[in-house]
């Protein structure tokens, strides 16, 4: 099959949703099919994870970004060092960016996009490039979907998969902005009415989404990349040796899945126990280095954090690597259902996974608690119980780590890898493709 893969991310751009396109992409193309992968151009400081592309062409396409919000993109997406002070942000992108926290606009998750330029030439392309056997489009940002829309309904796709990795409208991570919203709505209708398939990383999420799906909502979860680890610079990524080092890699959504439980607890902690607290360093890699900042300072655990920003993948898997304890963030809603692409890296590593922020049936619990790899709350959720229970299993973690050890379930866990996931994905398309 000719295949076109319609996505803003891909390496060399580090993103998680990178990762998961270009194991879809590797894995069909070493399948004997014919793949073409459609992405945005990436600017010098998105060209931090390359990978090989062999046997499938990626094509990127330009696009303008306007002058103020490439300085809001560009400011969260700097790297950093450790304890290192942010530049104070002017006014106007102060404004901005609080505007951007609360409602999800141009942060790859509502509309308005810093990507919105990129349809129209992206659509271009496609059609004088056509015609595709199969187009899957991948969110967000949503405008994946408009390009793999205006194909499928122009006949430039025989076949369309929609995979929504995050929801649209009813994303926990942005309420959206009035009146974009109504416009999101009817596209998102249109597209869920339109795709052939639909697939997205969780069943709480395809639940979301089956009301309005013709061709049905199918799960194919994030995963890891096999042997990633292996192949990875010997040295140990921490030179602070005696600390217990906790390690959180990736991003947060303040109010939505946010870090304050764990800052309070290591608070408490400090307060009650300052010797075993003088032991314990959270490690952060990841963007949004200043709202750490703030929660350190007001929590006065700055002397337990090591913030450093957003670093190259492969420190951030050294990170994981050598880590002693992996936190993992739950979304404020348990019924929101998503399963961080993160959580299944964290699965292949060796220290184990400290959840924070769930209750006893959130879905990132169940898996880190099926795979045995972790701990997770044991009562219900309330914010005094989260509060006390992690501090006391950060107390553990630094006194008596072996107890927090279990055995893996390995097999439990090798149905996530990427290569695995993207091979049912094929096998779904080629019935698809099949059928008349």
């Amino acid at each position: 099959m000719r295949i076109l893969i319609v996505s803003p991310y891909f390496p060399p751009q580090q993103a998680v949703a990178s990762l998961r396109l270009h194991s879809m992409a590797e894995t069909w193309a070493q399948a004997g099919e014919q793949v073409t992968v459609l992405t945005t151009h990436k600017q010098d400081d998105q060209r931090s994870m390359p990978l090989p592309c062999d046997g499938f062409t990626v094509v990127e396409i330009p696009y303008r970004i306007p002058r103020i919000l490439q300085r809001l993109r560009s400011r969260e997406h700097a790297p950093g060092t450790p304890h290192k002070p942010a530049r104070k942000p002017s006014p106007v992108i102060r404004t901005l960016r609080a505007i951007k926290n609360r409602t999800g606009i141009y942060s790859t998750i509502r509309m308005p996009d810093l990507t919105d330029r990129w349809v129209a030439p992206a659509i271009q392309w496609a059609r004088d490039n056509g015609p595709w056997d199969f187009a899957i489009s991948s969110s967000g940002p949503y405008t994946a979907h408009l390009v793999a829309l205006a194909l499928r309904q122009g006949g430039e796709a025989s076949r369309w998969g929609a995979d929504f990795r995050d929801l649209w409208t009813q994303n926990p991570g942005g309420r959206g902005l009035f009146p974009f919203t109504i416009r999101e709505r009817a596209l998102e209708r249109q597209c869920l009415a339109t795709a052939d398939c639909v697939t997205t990383v969780s069943e709480p999420l395809a639940e979301s989404l089956r009301r309005q799906a013709r061709g049905g909502v199918s799960v194919i979860y994030n995963g890891y990349r096999e042997n990633e680890l292996d192949s990875l610079p010997p040295e140990s990524f921490f030179s602070n040796e005696g600390m217990t080092n906790l390690v959180y890699t990736g991003t947060v959504y303040p109010g939505y899945r946010d870090v304050l439980p764990l800052m309070e607890a290591m608070s408490k902690l400090k307060a009650g126990h300052p010797g075993i607290a003088a032991k314990l360093r959270l490690q952060v890699a990841g963007p949004l280095r200043d709202h750490w900042q703030r929660l350190a300072q007001k929590y006065d655990v700055q002397d337990m954090t090591q913030l450093y920003g957003v670093l190259p993948r492969v420190d951030a898997l050294r990170m994981q690597r050598d880590a002693d304890g992996l936190v993992v963030i739950a979304w404020c809603d348990s019924g929101a259902g998503v399963l961080t692409s993160k959580l299944f890296e964290y699965l292949v590593a060796r220290a184990p996974i400290l959840v924070i922020g769930a209750g006893p049936d959130d879905p990132i619990a169940h898996v880190v608690q099926k795979a045995g790899r972790g701990v997770a709350p044991r009562t219900p959720r309330t914010p005094r119980n989260d509060i006390d229970e992690i501090a006391e299993i950060l107390k553990t973690l630094i006194e008596n780590p072996q107890s927090l050890s279990t055995e893996p379930d390995a097999g439990y866990i090798r149905q996530f890898s990427r290569k695995a996931q993207a091979a049912r994905l094929l096998t779904m398309m080629h019935k698809l493709a099949s059928h008349p």
